[in-house]
């Protein structure tokens, strides 16, 4: 009798994730990002990530768990969360460095929703362009843009974003 309790307890738990996972989707804010002109800007609660972001739009974002990609022509900005046992952002960060052979090359503390966080450049292979990192409630949070021309857009989204 244990173990049908257990497989009606499995099955309902994997019903509630398929239909959480797919309640988020793709949304498009303004028409598509086809042309560099800018039409203005829009604060966005990022459900996956239980945030809120002021964006520029055009922008078609994918918001999944833990995860939001904003596409701008056809460059990116993605953020990202991943929960941490560390007691400090720093542990983190040395230890993600130290297992993955990643070589800091500069770091600036920024503040990022009242929270001291970071921007750091390194030699991760994801991208050249610096990558913001902050800890809140147990989640550590990155985003960065895929090439330097989303610089000016990464920074608004680094002084806009406020957690939930």
């Amino acid at each position: 009798m244990e173990i049908v309790g257990l497989i009606i307890l499995v099955l309902g738990l994997s019903t509630y994730v398929i239909f959480r996972y797919n309640s988020y989707s793709t949304k498009e804010v303004s028409s598509p990002p086809t042309s560099g002109v800018n039409q203005g800007a829009e604060t966005y609660n990022a459900e996956g990530l239980e945030i809120s972001i002021t964006v520029e739009k055009p922008v078609l974002m994918d918001d999944r768990p833990n995860f939001l990609t904003l596409t701008y022509r056809d460059q990116k900005i993605i953020l990202n969360r991943i929960a941490s046992d560390f007691d400090t952002l720093d542990e983190y960060l040395t230890d993600l460095f130290t297992k993955n052979n990643v070589t800091e090359h500069s770091r600036e503390v920024v503040s990022i929703d009242g929270e001291q966080g970071y921007k750091i450049k390194s030699s991760i292979r994801i991208t050249e362009e610096p990558i913001y990192y902050v800890e809140h409630e147990g989640w550590v949070y990155s985003f960065h843009a895929t090439s330097n021309e989303l610089s000016d857009t990464v920074e608004s989204i680094q002084k806009s974003l406020k957690f939930k």
